[in-house]
């Protein structure tokens, strides 16, 4: 009985630590997700006015083209950029961006698709089962930087441009229309064409001094805009995670008590039947 009880205390002190520890993981991930929402509505924002000034010109300059909205031809193989987290206790947000990744895989598997890596789970995914990695980008911990955005976009640029990709699609995990998380796998490169316009047309600059400065930015945009979403939810998951843990930590707590409590009533009542016992013995 005296056994039991100290195992009981013992892991009564270990589930209050992890209640703590997991507790502060709630507040510190929800601190996060306000910042990374806060950078994700604005990214939207210019991605969006990006977006609409580079169909504009496009639109009225169908004849006007650039290496970077033109599918290769030196290359068949197309490249995958998959953002995951670089840290666990995130529940299913790396399984759910993987599985995509794979189905992904298995449909151009004829194609050899190349691979960047954002993120130690998923380079380490894809290494222990022999996958080529072009680029990879560990430690970043859900800490979006512009620097990193824009050196990221910058590379898939080139290797589109130097035929190392015939297409580069982006893999990251975002919020739908429904307010639910699930992997998103667009077309990063190369750009898509809107119908063209029909009307009068006049530019200064000249239609290929507006696409090569606008679609440069206009993919750095992208790259944000994704870099943001997938780190928004990573951390949202996270705290959903860590909140799911608390609650069940405090549960098993208020179990552990309940346990506690009994062990120390039944030995008080042995204590006090041994004690009537003996004075009933006495006065025999």
């Amino acid at each position: 009985m005296a056994e039991s009880l100290r195992q009981i205390r013992r892991r009564i002190r270990s589930v209050e630590s992890i209640h703590k520890m997991t507790g502060a993981m709630e507040m510190v991930a929800s601190s996060k997700i306000r910042s990374l929402e806060r950078g994700l509505l604005a990214g939207e924002r210019y991605f969006s006015v990006l977006r609409g000034m580079l169909n504009g010109v496009l639109a009225a300059f169908p004849e006007h083209s650039h290496p970077l909205l033109v599918p290769s031809r030196a290359a068949s193989a197309p490249l995958l950029c998959l953002f995951t987290s670089d840290s666990g206790l995130c529940g299913s947000y790396n399984t759910a961006v993987l599985n995509r990744a794979g189905a992904f895989l298995r449909e151009r598997a004829g194609e050899k698709p190349a691979l960047v890596l954002i993120g130690k789970k998923g380079i380490s995914h894809f290494q222990r089962r022999g996958f080529g990695v072009a680029a990879s980008y560990p430690g970043l911990f859900g800490r979006y930087r512009r620097e990193v955005a824009e050196e990221i976009a910058s590379r898939l640029a080139g290797f589109f441009l130097s035929g190392k990709a015939s297409a580069v699609h982006l893999l990251y995990t975002a919020r739908d229309a429904s307010r639910r998380y699930a992997p998103v796998l667009e077309r990063f490169l190369p750009v898509e064409r809107p119908p063209a316009a029909s009307g009068a047309r006049l530019s200064e600059p000249s239609p290929g001094e507006l696409l090569a400065v606008l679609l440069p930015a206009f993919l750095s945009a992208a790259l944000s805009r994704a870099m943001l979403a997938a780190f928004a939810t990573e951390q949202a998951i996270r705290a959903w995670a860590m909140h799911e843990a608390t609650e069940n930590a405090s549960e098993l707590f208020d179990t552990l008590i309940i346990q506690r409590n009994k062990i120390r009533q039944a030995e008080i009542t042995r204590d006090i039947t041994e004690v009537i016992s003996s004075a009933e013995a006495l006065r025999r």
